[in-house]
């Protein structure tokens, strides 16, 4: 029975992206999280959260061409896409297939990350024993237009017109630049609180579990 608790940066279809592998028996199952976001890395909530998981499973973190510690200035924009992605997952379950020798992998999507898993477990289905979808997205769209509709009732219904301003000056969904993005993000937490990760914990709760994070810097965290 041999441990792993090892950060790797692997090359992946031209990008450097980090992986980081944890587990008491490298014989377990092997697991991989794929995160949401999009650029929003799971990784440094794995020191929080994740020990139970290991005990049965060699659990995998995998920050996305873009994301975390796999951001760079080598990374073209334009290669950010979600076609591009799902193939740096489909190329990393084939290491992480020879490198644990096994034929199939479980795999965890996330938020944005479903979108990403179940291209993969489309594409390539003998590579996974199962697919965990959490908080998935179906939809994306149509969700986001359903969440500024009842934004705009809920900001109606407790007479807060300084949200109601800002809703109609933004105007409904899809929103194409950073800053609308954004805008949009505030004004759900304004009403709605911090709804994006976990709606068990608050943002406070969330910030003490990165802190314990082993592979992120404080700059990198910053």
């Amino acid at each position: 029975m041999a441990a792993i608790n090892k950060l790797e940066s692997l090359e992946i279809n031209g990008a450097s992206q980090s992986v980081l592998f944890r587990g008491t028996d490298t014989s377990k199952p092997v697991v991989l999280f794929v995160h949401g976001g999009p650029g929003y890395p799971l990784m440094w909530y794995s020191r929080a959260f994740d020990d139970e998981f290991i005990q049965d499973f060699v659990v995998v973190h995998w920050d996305q061409r873009g994301t975390g510690k796999s951001c760079s200035k080598q990374i073209l924009p334009e290669t950010i896409t979600l076609s591009q992605i799902v193939a740096d997952g489909l190329s990393l379950t084939e290491h992480l297939k020879e490198k644990f020798h096994t034929d199939k992998i479980v795999l965890v999507g996330h938020s944005w990350g479903t979108l990403v898993a179940a291209n993969m477990a489309q594409i390539s289905p003998e590579d996974f024993q199962a697919f965990v979808s959490i908080g998935t997205c179906a939809d994306w769209k149509r969700g986001e237009e359903l969440r500024y509709a009842n934004l705009r009732k809920r900001a109606s219904e407790i007479k807060n017109t300084d949200a109601i301003e800002k809703l109609d000056t933004l105007g409904p969904p899809p929103y194409l630049t950073a800053a609308q993005t954004e805008e949009f993000g505030n004004i759900i937490i304004e009403l709605e609180g911090f709804s994006g990760t976990c709606r068990k914990l608050s943002e406070s709760e969330l910030a003490a579990a990165i802190e314990k994070t082993q592979e992120y810097s404080g700059e990198e965290i910053e």
